[in-house]
């Protein structure tokens, strides 16, 4: 039996990285104010900031390349499917040109 969590699909990388962006002032403001990097590493892990994979952390680096590498290939298997499908192998072939009407008609 394979079970996907959620930390093996992309989409749990862009959140985690739109939270890293959006919280990195609050952070900063934290450290500022003299909380110790324990507890605002706390707070990264307790709102999935910090993500973990099998017990290791992910870098934004990792979570950019994992987010890239499924656009790219998402991208990849659509075209490829377009393409021997068929249908749109020649999407202009039944386009018509038909000139603007005449006036009066």
């Amino acid at each position: 039996t394979i079970i996907i969590h959620s930390r093996h699909l992309p989409g749990t990388y862009g959140t985690s990285l739109l939270r890293n962006h959006s919280l990195n002032g609050v952070y900063g403001e934290m450290a500022k104010q003299g909380f110790p990097k324990e507890v605002i590493d706390g707070v990264k892990d307790g709102v999935d900031c910090n993500l973990y994979f099998f017990g290791d952390k992910v870098s934004v680096g990792a979570m950019y390349g994992v987010l890239i590498g499924a656009v790219i290939v998402l991208s990849a298997v659509y075209v490829l499917i377009c393409f021997f499908d068929g249908k749109n192998k020649n999407p202009f072939e039944k386009v018509k040109r038909k000139g603007l009407p005449k006036k009066g008609k």
